[in-house]
């Protein structure tokens, strides 16, 4: 391509044109990248939030697990809110179909026994 002081004066509006033109297409994608940098620092902020909590709760299970009301100065586990501690799943109809006749029939009336 040569260079400006060769081009005619029509030549070099054109080029500030097309210049103008990119100039343009460039300012629209700065801007979509801005806002979507915007966005994605507010969902990192978010899950950064949930994270800590996340680390909070887990920190509080696990001393609530590890904890030995014998020798703790923490309240025992029926004294305190026991919401956030997992709840026992019933065994699956395999895992009792698989057990032998004595502790399947003992499972089954402590079943009926909570049901009644």
């Amino acid at each position: 391509m040569p260079g400006p002081e060769e081009l005619s004066r029509e030549e070099l509006i054109e080029l500030a044109r097309t210049q103008a033109l990119l100039i343009e297409q460039q300012a629209q994608t700065i801007a979509r990248q801005d806002a979507l940098i915007t966005r994605l620092v507010a969902m990192v902020n978010a899950l950064e939030e949930e994270n800590a909590a996340l680390r909070e709760r887990v920190a509080r299970l696990e001393r609530l697990a590890s904890r030995n009301s014998g020798n703790s100065g923490m309240p025992q586990l029926d004294q305190q809110d026991t919401s956030a501690l997992p709840r026992a799943r019933p065994p699956s109809h395999n895992a009792t179909r698989n057990r032998n006749a004595e502790g399947l029939i003992a499972y089954s009336r402590r079943s009926l026994s909570v049901a009644f």
